[in-house]
């Protein structure tokens, strides 16, 4: 069996800045602004969230249900940072407030829910 070469931070690094989507950020400096919204994506309910809209809008009191153990507050703040960030939009529908994923939003849900994918992948067989 083959061993993988642990990477340095520094390695490392170098290793993603030659990512072409890494562009012009880096999430591993403190002062860019990918800095910010990694730490407001990386929240546990940014993260359920997003996952718990990819299926289309949903209704405020939907996404409660869906997101089992958010506070009405905590979901409020969250889609709240999540709008300022430009991955959740609300919209009006039939006079119904509804929330959704943007076109960005959708890309990181995607990849949140490969992420609960692979997390599941780590866990021991129930």
């Amino acid at each position: 069996m083959a061993t993988s070469k642990q990477l340095t931070k520094s390695e490392y690094t170098d290793e993603m800045s030659t990512s072409a989507t890494r562009s012009a950020y880096d999430v591993f400096d403190p002062a860019c602004p990918s800095r910010a919204l990694f730490s407001d994506v990386a929240k546990r309910w940014s993260l359920l969230v997003l996952s718990a809209l990819r299926p289309g809008p949903q209704r405020f009191g939907h996404l409660a249900t869906a997101v089992g153990g958010i506070s009405d507050r905590m979901l409020s703040q969250t889609l709240k940072v999540l709008s300022r960030n430009g991955l959740v939009e609300q919209i009006d529908e039939d006079g119904a407030s509804l929330y959704q994923l943007t076109g960005p939003g959708h890309e990181v849900a995607r990849r949140a829910d490969e992420l609960v994918e692979a997390l599941y992948a780590a866990l021991p067989a129930r």
